[in-house]
């Protein structure tokens, strides 16, 4: 699938940031070097009908997530969820009538993550990235056929993070001491993930939004 031109925008004006926020990187600090986060919402799926078949416009997804910081600013990671429904009525995918519809999708996101930290225990972080995915789907109808198989897509991210190492000096000392953790955050986070089935045309894509816990290590 080619790049659009807001997502060459998007990698361009990411890649000038974080060349001159890594000049700026105070190296004589010694930095975390990954983070690790857990994260639920709401997802809005775009799925066409979708609350024909479910009875809402909305249900919910946990996912995990594993970053690496190549430099405090910036980070490469992995992330993986699911989102689970179930309603009653016709199979989205290839439009069979039946009773209990069960729809499962796994989500995995490869992607790049500018955050706009400049100094160490720093209150609100703000963030923007996006990158590569890939949904892994499963809709059945209770009696009848199964339809499963994987979209490609992409997505874009942005969030802020709140550190909540100042709020509790003693917990954020046992965390580093006894964990290895450096510091934690909270943080609320919205996506938007476009991911076509191409041979029907469908996206399963659509905006999540989410509240989580990062661990800095």
């Amino acid at each position: 699938m080619g790049l659009t031109r807001v997502q060459i925008s998007f990698i361009a004006a990411l890649f000038c940031c974080v060349t001159s926020l890594a000049a700026a990187d105070d190296s004589d600090v010694e930095q975390p070097a990954w983070s690790f986060e857990f994260k639920g919402g709401r997802y809005h799926p775009t799925l066409d009908g979708y609350s024909d078949y479910f009875g809402r416009t909305r249900t919910d997804e946990l996912a995990v997530a594993l970053a690496r910081k190549v430099f405090r600013v910036f980070e490469v990671g992995v992330e993986a969820g699911r989102v689970h429904d179930k309603g009653v009525g016709t199979l989205p995918l290839n439009q069979t009538t039946g009773g209990t519809v069960t729809y499962d999708v796994y989500p995995v996101h490869a992607y790049l993550v500018l955050r706009g930290v400049f100094y160490e225990n720093q209150w609100v972080v703000p963030y923007i990235g996006g990158g590569a995915t890939r949904e892994y789907y499963e809709q059945s109808v209770v009696g009848q056929s199964t339809a499963k198989g994987h979209a490609d897509g992409s997505h874009t991210r942005a969030g802020v993070q709140f550190l909540l190492d100042r709020l509790s000096g003693s917990d954020a000392a046992n965390l580093q001491s006894g964990f290895g953790i450096d510091n934690t955050y909270l943080f609320i986070e919205q996506q938007a993930v476009k991911a076509e089935v191409k041979s029907v045309k469908i996206d399963l894509g659509g905006k999540v939004y989410l509240l989580g816990l990062l661990f800095e290590f």
